[in-house]
């Protein structure tokens, strides 16, 4: 096919259409000079007083012109070249709040320019692949602290990859970040810490257990497992543990007002919402428990799987029935208004109603559900919580290892 260009109104972009696997832009001029030096002169005027707009109109032109390429698979690599162009230059702009224009925000130029990108398309109502400037902007978002914005721009940059490589894209930096398994990019730095507390977990859990469940086998049956139903628990996996991982780096113990406390149950329930969706996919309507008249009732909610599980397992006491688990009820669901009740369930030392020690397996499922509870319910019962959001999220991790082992296959 050899190499083709675009040649109209000032812009020349050349590029090899058989390289791969996305082409190559070999050359990207404006007026027969790079566009960057024509990006760098209108930072310039913008830092002399003159409106940011001047940048937002040059970049629509540059969008408009990319869309006009006719090789439909090379868009994506003609958009890339554009903003890797930019980005090495390495510029911040100061620009006016959209919502508060007496403010000036500083933005990479990367990062402005995917705005205008994002803006362009929707008012064209056109497409351009936009996953390298998304996963940009998510990796400035993370180094300045705000994950909220970091992972909805990542989890965007994810569904761009969907578009163009619906077979390919878990193989991409988003997904694989995401993922809480990608080592191989600048983002990685600023995740590792989370992903190093995760794998301290496995070996907690390993102790408490005595289980050979592992990290990387964690990886293979859930944070890598491709299966559709899996992917967005997954994906609500990794945001929740590096948000909660967050929140304790940053209130490092200091801090243990009722915010924090209800900042934490929240996203304690996160986990268990995952949890509860985990064992709903193989124990739903599964027996649970005998009543008084020797009958089994059906699992139907998070207890119900819990119970289902652990009476095929073998983790409950000998002869448990309904009954006897109404009252261990009632025996921990105090532990908000009793400090020794709350400390034995931190410590996963739950005992039955002959004071015998239970399965671990079973006081971790135990503790998550009942903990879950009063964020599901309630948030009345949060004193506490702060100074032992470390241990509760543990446990919320331990009762997610459990089930990802025993509902999920390796793929």
């Amino acid at each position: 096919m050899g190499t083709q260009s675009v040649n109209e109104d000032d812009f020349f972009i050349e590029y090899d259409p058989t390289s791969t696997p996305d082409g190559q832009v070999t050359t990207f001029n404006y007026k027969d000079k790079p566009v960057v030096e024509e990006i760098q002169l209108l930072i310039q005027r913008i830092s002399k007083g003159e409106s940011y707009l001047i940048l937002r109109d040059f970049s629509w032109s540059v969008f408009s012109k990319i869309a006009e390429i006719k090789a439909d698979n090379f868009k994506n690599r003609t958009v890339n070249d554009f903003f890797e162009r930019t980005k090495s230059l390495g510029s911040t702009l100061l620009y006016p709040d959209p919502f508060h224009f007496s403010i000036l925000i500083a933005k990479p130029v990367e990062v402005l320019l995917l705005e205008f990108l994002l803006e362009w398309c929707k008012t064209k109502e056109k497409y351009l692949h936009k996953g390298t400037p998304l996963f940009w902007a998510g990796e400035w978002h993370l180094i300045k602290g705000d994950l909220d914005m970091a992972f909805t721009h990542f989890i965007e940059a994810i569904e761009e990859d969907k578009n163009i490589e619906p077979d390919e894209f878990r193989k991409r930096a988003a997904y694989q970040l995401m993922s809480l398994c990608d080592q191989d990019n600048h983002a990685w730095a600023y995740i590792k810490k989370y992903s190093d507390k995760l794998n301290s977990y496995f070996k907690e859990y390993s102790t408490v257990c005595g289980s050979n469940f592992s990290r990387s086998e964690f990886n293979i049956k859930f944070l890598l497992n491709n299966q559709k139903e899996v992917e967005s628990l997954k994906l609500y996996f990794s945001r929740t543990f590096i948000q909660i991982g967050h929140l304790m780096e940053e209130s490092n113990g200091h801090y243990e007002n009722d915010l924090v406390s209800l900042v934490g149950l929240l996203y304690f329930t996160s986990l268990i919402i995952i949890l509860e969706n985990i064992l709903k996919s193989k124990w739903k309507n599964k027996p649970a428990l005998r009543d008084k008249n020797e009958k089994r009732e059906m699992a139907r909610d998070l207890e119900g799987y819990v119970l289902a599980m652990c009476s095929e397992k073998k983790w409950l006491p000998d002869n448990y029935t309904k009954t006897d688990n109404a009252k261990f009820n009632t025996t921990y669901n105090q532990w908000h208004q009793d400090k020794a009740i709350f400390e034995s369930m931190c410590k996963l030392e739950l005992r039955d109603l002959h004071n015998n020690k239970i399965s671990p397996f079973y006081a971790i499922l135990t503790v998550a559900r009942i903990f879950r509870n009063a964020g599901a319910h309630g948030v009345s019962s949060i004193r506490g919580i702060a100074a032992n959001l470390e241990c509760m999220i543990k446990i919320a991790c331990f009762s997610l290892f459990i089930a990802v082992e025993y509902c999920y296959d390796s793929n």
